[in-house]
């Protein structure tokens, strides 16, 4: 048995090679070295943006925001 490996960048193409090697009678196996989709990496680099742009606050400043928000609602309409 011989080992053939062929790395593609092009989803398009993956679909080609695929055809050809199935017309061709060949056995094989698709393997993907992306730990992430696309889809996800975009989302992940959007977060990440959102953090250097302060538009993310953490779990303790979240709960504080919201603590703060309900004292002053309580304070306003009694409780």
């Amino acid at each position: 048995m011989t080992t053939l490996k062929i790395e593609v960048n092009e989803e398009k193409d993956l679909s080609i090679l695929t055809k050809i090697l199935a017309d061709m009678g060949l056995s094989f196996s698709l393997e993907s070295s992306q730990w992430v989709d696309v889809p996800e990496l975009t989302g992940v680099n959007a977060g990440l943006k959102d953090l250097a742009e302060g538009k993310i606050y953490t779990h303790e400043e979240a709960s504080s925001r919201i603590a703060k928000k309900l004292k002053e609602l309580s304070a306003k309409y009694g409780s």
